[in-house]
């Protein structure tokens, strides 16, 4: 299991109950809720990303990457980072320039990361809704349709390169009657705290929840709630 160590935030939660040996990697702080049914788990929060814990094992164990998996790797943590601009640290520069050296595609990297022109548009509808919670942080709320959480985790991305903006909140439905919130930061307010209050979790500046048999409504009431009483 990689990028997450919580049952209710994985694609499957089946699957936990298929298998008796399952490993967590995992690069966030560590819930209340993690999953024990495991055999090893490495979980270190100094890491930007899952990409780069996978990077640093490569150079101590001495494993060669080669360039398909050193492009998707650089992408992973170009993704994860917000561009180098969230988490990152002399490490995550180190693990990019390993890949560089393995061989990872640049412009393959691009290729990899370009998104779908409609789902632009409408990211920038949204973005265009957004409004300001209070003098530091932007939300976001999207219509009734059904999203994927990565749609969600973008739009909290793009908000932070905003004037002023320095915590950003996405709420969308990412299944039937699941409410999902991508919180970001870029480091003065800790938005895996507010997160942990919906059984969510992530890092201070990168967090998400998932929130079932709710509505965008309530969990918009819920979250301006939790946020004012802080």
């Amino acid at each position: 299991i990689f990028d997450v160590h919580k049952k209710n935030l994985l694609d499957f939660p089946n699957i936990i109950n298929k298998t008796k040996k399952i490993i967590i990697i995992d690069h966030h702080i560590i819930s209340k809720d993690i999953i024990n049914e495991t055999i090893f788990n490495f979980i270190n929060t100094n890491y930007s990303s899952v990409s780069e814990i996978i990077v640093d094992y490569a150079i101590c164990n001495n494993y060669k990457i080669n360039s398909i998996i050193a492009t998707t790797l650089l992408a992973g943590i170009e993704i994860d980072t917000n561009n180098y601009n969230l988490n990152t640290k002399e490490g995550t520069f180190i693990a990019c320039a390993h890949l560089l050296k393995s061989g990872a595609d640049i412009i393959l990297k691009q290729e990899i990361l370009k998104e779908n022109k409609d789902l632009y548009i409408k990211k920038q509808y949204f973005i265009k809704r957004s409004y300001m919670i209070n003098n530091e942080m932007a939300l976001c709320v999207l219509d009734h349709h059904i999203y994927d959480s990565k749609f969600l985790a973008i739009l909290s991305d793009e908000l932070l390169q905003f004037e002023n903006v320095e915590v950003s909140f996405t709420i969308g439905y990412i299944g039937r009657k699941k409410v999902g919130i991508s919180a970001r930061s870029i480091g003065k307010f800790d938005v895996e705290k507010i997160m942990n209050q919906f059984n969510g979790g992530g890092h201070a500046t990168n967090a998400a929840c998932q929130i079932e048999n709710s509505s965008i409504e309530k969990v918009k009431r819920m979250l301006l709630k939790n946020i004012k009483e802080r």
